[in-house]
């Protein structure tokens, strides 16, 4: 009876047996654990500093509350990673070069183009006309001036049209990139089997035109400062292949691409000190110091402001800005208490300015004699060709005082004109820098308008003793073949720019 009692309990049992609920996941029993700590959740303050909190583990596998390390019992520091030097000042990796090379884009900017046009045939006609009793004097010909001045332009407008054909992209192009590319483009017209290169993935990093046209403009600046030919105790002046021309001229020039190429590529570090401003600043003294030691100080004026007006364009630190005005403004300083004998001529220079009939037998002479010749004219001149200062009364007529020969042949109506042409053109560069469509074209365009502009600014101020004396030439109607082929030559990046502008 016993035993029959004990099976049926056995029996019992194995019918009141639940099967085991199979889960994806945990066993059983850990799903069990985890529904325990989600209706019973631990004391909250246990787990107030935990690092990691895992609701799968229970309340008892965590132990005792004096067993549980909390981000209080360690010690708190800051690890903060200090770069070195070479850290800080290396510049990050730059972006892509998406040039085009010679494919074909939109159109030039036309008023820009006209207006070009006019202002070169305008200052040839003037030009020759101011240098007619110079050139005779000097080498026995009336027309040996214009004549070397006509070879210059044709070489420019040569180089202009090639420029605005080319994509301005090329300067910052890197070599290796460049030579990729025309290594690619010849086997592919002869036939030949190349590696194709996935261009998205190359890099703007890497020794580039920019790099090479700067460094060479300083070597030869270098060059000049030592071996330069002296003119009125200032060496401007240097002689290569019988080709005498001014090396600050090309200074310029190459100066404004390496801005806009560095603050292209250092956009995104523009408010830093180190790389960004650091780089700038020392590019800055490097062609500052050059234009001291030729005693050059209108072309320093120059390329200060255009250095500035990059800048601030690039939105770079307005605090960087101010620190480093700061700084040149004390080593001005410096340079004045010490070198007083060596710049003495530049406050004969500003006591001139300020009375230019003062001393009309030496210092003032130039000045006085300038606006003598801009009064002379009268409101409608004297008449093309018939100027009287060109003989001999007004120095360097057909150079720093062109533009008295304008306004006595022209009168008020011509110099007035020559004026208006150069705002028509600040004006259309302006527009180029605003519609490009990359910041390194922005910025470039910017930098040749203000150049141009201002030294036609400079150069008008000081014919009309509104600026100190100093000797600038009128762009595009000074006498100079070197001058007016690079003048041209940044034209026709300009007009580059414009292809992809938005004007």
């Amino acid at each position: 009876m016993s035993y029959n009692n004990g099976l049926n309990d056995v029996l019992a049992s194995r019918k009141k047996k639940t099967p085991e609920v199979k889960v994806n996941g945990p066993a059983t029993s850990e799903v069990q654990q985890q529904r325990e700590v989600k209706n019973n959740p631990p004391e909250k303050r246990k787990y107030d500093h935990l690092i990691h909190y895992d609701p799968g583990i229970s309340q008892t596998e965590q132990g005792d509350e004096e067993n549980v390390q909390t981000s209080e019992s360690i010690p708190r520091k800051r690890f903060r990673k200090r770069k070195s030097l070479l850290e800080a000042i290396k510049a990050p990796d730059a972006a892509p070069v998406c040039c085009t090379y010679f494919k074909r884009r939109g159109r030039v900017d036309m008023p820009l183009f006209l207006a070009i046009i006019v202002l070169t045939i305008f200052g040839l006609v003037m030009m020759s006309s101011a240098s007619y009793a110079q050139s005779l004097f000097e080498n026995r010909d009336s027309y040996d001036f214009i004549k070397q001045q006509i070879e210059g332009v044709l070489l420019g407008m040569a180089l202009m049209l090639a420029l605005s054909i080319v994509d301005y992209k090329m300067l910052i192009t890197p070599f290796t990139q460049m030579g990729g590319h025309f290594k690619r483009l010849f086997c592919r017209n002869f036939g030949i089997k190349h590696k194709k290169v996935d261009e998205s993935k190359l890099k703007g990093n890497g020794l580039n035109p920019a790099h090479i046209l700067f460094v060479g403009a300083v070597i030869v600046m270098i060059y000049t400062c030592f071996f330069g030919q002296e003119v009125a105790d200032a060496k401007r002046w240097v002689t290569f292949f019988g080709i005498r021309f001014q090396p600050s001229e090309f200074m310029k020039f190459f100066l404004i691409i390496l801005m806009a190429y560095m603050l292209n590529r250092l956009y995104e570090q523009r408010k830093t000190w180190f790389p960004a401003f650091s780089r700038y600043a020392v590019v800055i003294i490097v062609c500052a110091a050059l234009c001291m030691a030729q005693r050059h100080y209108s072309a320093l004026v120059i390329v200060v402001v255009i250095c500035y007006a990059m800048m601030i364009s690039a939105e770079v630190s307005s605090k960087n800005i101010v620190i480093f005005t700061i700084f040149l403004a004390f080593v001005a300083l410096v340079f004045v208490a010490f070198f007083s004998d060596k710049i003495a001529y530049i406050f004969t220079r500003f006591g001139g300015w300020f009375d230019p009939f003062g001393d009309t037998g030496d210092t003032t002479y130039q000045t006085s004699q300038s606006l003598i010749t801009i009064g002379s004219g009268g409101f409608f001149g004297r008449g093309l060709g018939n100027s009287i200062m060109k003989y001999y009364y007004l120095p360097e007529a057909q150079n720093d005082f062109v533009f008295s020969i304008v306004c006595e042949e022209l009168g008020i109506v011509g110099g007035a004109t020559v004026v208006l042409l150069f705002v028509l053109f600040g004006y259309r560069g302006y527009k180029i820098s605003k519609g490009a469509k990359d910041k390194f074209g922005s910025l470039l365009a910017l930098g040749i308008t203000v150049q141009l502009v201002l030294q036609a600014f400079f150069n008008i101020g000081v014919a009309c003793n509104a600026l100190p004396n100093t000797g600038i030439s009128l762009p595009f109607f000074s006498y100079g073949r070197t001058a007016i082929v690079i003048q041209l030559a940044e034209v026709g990046v300009l007009l580059s720019i414009s292809r992809n502008s938005d004007t």
